[in-house]
Formats: C-alpha cells, sequence, structure tokens
C-alpha cells in the first residue's frame, strides 16, 4: 500500500496514551460515579473520546499491533516483518509527525526506530512508566521550538496501573474509594 498523501493544511498534534490494564469503570470519563479522577474528565472534556472502542485481544502483546494496523490480525504476537501493516506508522511518517514516544519491548519489536525521534522514558525499566512522569517529560519536550516546526506524535504506555504493579499498590492516607479496589 501507498502512503497516504500528507494533508494540505497543517496536521493537528496526535496523542495515543495506553494505560496497560485500565479499566475504564474506574474513570469519570466513562463512570459518572467515579469522582477521584478529575483530571482525565478534564482531558476527556477537551478531547475526542471514543466511548465503544476495543480490541479483539485480551493481551497487550496482541492489542496494541491491533491498534496500529487498525484492524483484526493473526491471533500470532508478533507477526513479523509488521511494517507493511503498521498502518499508524506510515501515517504518522507520510504527514511528517515529529516521533515522540517512550520504547517498550512492543514498540521495539513493530516500529522502525528514527534518529530523529525523542525518546520518552529513556533508561527506566518499561514495568515503571507511569503515566503522570511521563507526562511532565512530555511537557517539557513539547516547548513551542518543537511544536512550530511540524505535528508532533505522541506515544506511551504506562504500567503502572498492571496487575503487576497494582498488587504491590497502597491507599494514600486518608483516602477511601468504596465500592473500588482502592490500591487499583
Amino acid at each position: 500500500v501507498r502512503a497516504p498523501l500528507p494533508p494540505v493544511e497543517r496536521a493537528p498534534h496526535l496523542f495515543l496514551f495506553v494505560i496497560d490494564s485500565l479499566r475504564p469503570d474506574y474513570l469519570s470519563p466513562y463512570n459518572p460515579s467515579v469522582h477521584f479522577t478529575p483530571h482525565m474528565q478534564a482531558l476527556a472534556d477537551d478531547s475526542l473520546v471514543f466511548s465503544r472502542s476495543f480490541t479483539r485481544y485480551g493481551g497487550t502483546g496482541l492489542s496494541m499491533p491491533a491498534i496500529w494496523a487498525g484492524s483484526a490480525l493473526a491471533h500470532k504476537q508478533y507477526v513479523l516483518p509488521f511494517g507493511t501493516m503498521n498502518a499508524l506508522e506510515k501515517l504518522v511518517d507520510a504527514v511528517g509527525y515529529r516521533r515522540v514516544m517512550s520504547r517498550d519491548h512492543i514498540t521495539d519489536a513493530l516500529w522502525q526506530r528514527r534518529a530523529e525521534d525523542v525518546e520518552l522514558d529513556r533508561g527506566r525499566p518499561e514495568m515503571e512508566f507511569d503515566l503522570c512522569r511521563t507526562l511532565d517529560e512530555l511537557l517539557t519536550t513539547l516547548t513551542p521550538e518543537v511544536t512550530a516546526l511540524r505535528p508532533v506524535f505522541a506515544q506511551t504506555r504506562s504500567l503502572n496501573l498492571h496487575v503487576a504493579a497494582v498488587r504491590h499498590g497502597y491507599v494514600p492516607p486518608g483516602k477511601s474509594y468504596p465500592g473500588f479496589e482502592a490500591p487499583y
């Protein structure tokens, strides 16, 4: 498939934030009884929110490639070479997006590295990727000089709510979350 043509107008910045194992019923944009995610609600109020998106796969190693391909894929981790199926990478590159991305084992296996890529979470083990810390890093990266030159595609997959991390979670002093798994 040929790469799509760049748009005539300047493309918008694109942000793909995947929070591995985050349940929608724990987020106020999807559950009106949730009152402990006000910043997520503010982001949703200013964004396009997909309320019925899903993946055909239960595991991240299968669902992330399906998101990037925009379709169901063979039930195999990972179908290689993947570059011919990675519609998102083709779009990002054809439009000329500046890629600002966390590199985890899935991204490393399925996205080509570019010398001009800006890496988030550099040197941090991927099980320590935390959305709040990564967003702080992204904010310092997205200077007016960077964003004025070309549109930005930013992507991260945080794991601080992954089942492997939450089992060691804690509840802040004085906080309670009736009806929810508190450490989560």
